[in-house]
């Protein structure tokens, strides 16, 4: 879930210091900002989605220009990234990084997974400053509060580091941050009111510091793949960049078209596909573990080949009523089954779960 906020600012959320909190924030670069974010009203005005700034006036900031959908990434004095135009109640995974010399603004839309698209300027150069607030909804440039946020925002996150675009592609993939090295804060906003909550490394909440009118909005990535511990979340659908199906072609590879549904408690189920005999096909999923529950068609004779990226720990099991496992933890990103039908006949229709665990370690 989200927290929707409805485009006035007093609904805005943020973490002053004032009166002081401590931890103070660190200075400004290197940073990264990311989060999903979709505009439910064009407001056809600048719209603040998160950003911090200085008592002096200097800021960073991501919002839309003055026509309500375009995102920038504002760093004063003089850097803007420009991103493609958002589509109103469309989701997606907007992040931003700077290291003083270079900013890039990074718009992959969450709903279909494709690739993102990436604005790369010179940054303002200079000092890092230290910032002294940070906000949400809306922002407080030249006195504020303005530019509010007509809007849902969860999965908020900030690091003082400048995180990868392959780090990125990552964390999209999850409501939870998965790199936890210089994570300063992680503001889940799945409800209202709890999207004060902060579970980043300072555990420093949010305020509110008007009387707003924020409510519980909707959830994007649909469909979800929950794991039990609640608020770790991972999508799994279609051909995306999280679940991809590969290898061969023609009669060689997969047949049919992946049907990808989500059971909840952490499980998703695989069918629509098969592999002819001697055929070979590939599905390659992110995570950072899982345990895939194979059809009993493929005995210890034609076990799947297991390649993971920065594998820790990886086994195969095969249950005394022939179901076969491979059990996957704490794999660093994207992981691959590569399936070789060896029966010397056609698989017919394949039914495959997979059921995510995670663990965090901080």
């Amino acid at each position: 879930m989200s927290t929707r906020f409805p485009g006035n600012v007093a609904s805005r959320l943020t973490r002053p210091l004032d009166p002081p909190v401590v931890p103070s924030l660190p200075a400004s670069y290197p940073i990264t900002y990311a989060g999903f974010q979709r505009i439910s009203v064009d407001r056809n005005d600048y719209s603040t989605m998160m950003g911090q700034q200085t008592l002096a006036g200097d800021y960073q900031m991501v919002e839309t220009d003055a026509d309500g959908v375009t995102p920038l990434f504002l760093d004063t004095p003089g850097s803007t990234a420009v991103g493609p135009a958002l589509t109103v109640g469309v989701w997606y995974f907007i992040a931003a990084t700077s290291n003083g010399t270079t900013n890039r603004l990074y718009v992959g839309n969450a709903d279909t997974g494709a690739a993102f698209t990436v604005a790369t300027v010179a940054g303002p150069g200079g000092a890092a400053r230290v910032m002294e607030l940070l906000y949400y909804g809306a922002n407080e440039t030249g006195g504020g509060p303005i530019e509010p946020l007509n809007g849902e925002l969860c999965g908020m996150r900030l690091w003082f580091a400048e995180l990868s675009q392959a780090q990125l592609q990552i964390e999209r993939t999850r409501y939870n941050p998965f790199l936890l090295t210089d994570l300063w804060g992680f503001w889940p906003m799945s409800t209202e009111p709890s999207c004060l909550d902060d579970y980043g490394g300072q555990g420093i909440p949010l305020i509110a510091p008007g009387v707003g009118t924020r409510s519980t909005g909707g959830q994007p990535l649909q469909p979800w793949v929950v794991n039990p511990f609640g608020e770790k979340t991972m999508r799994l659908t279609g051909h995306g960049a999280l679940a991809t199906f590969s290898g061969g072609s023609g009669p060689n590879g997969w047949q049919g078209t992946p049907v990808i549904t989500g059971l909840g408690n952490g499980t998703a189920r695989i069918t629509g596909v098969s592999l002819n005999a001697g055929g070979v096909g590939t599905i390659g999923l992110y995570g950072s573990g899982a345990d895939i529950e194979l059809p009993s068609y493929f005995l210890s004779s034609s076990t799947p080949t297991l390649t993971l990226s920065d594998l820790i720990e990886a086994r195969y099991q095969q249950d005394s009523g022939g179901a076969s496992h491979i059990n996957v933890d704490k794999s660093e990103g994207p992981f691959t089954l590569t399936f070789t039908n060896a029966q010397g006949q056609a698989s017919g229709d394949l039914e495959i779960y997979v059921r995510y665990h995670h663990s965090i370690e901080r």
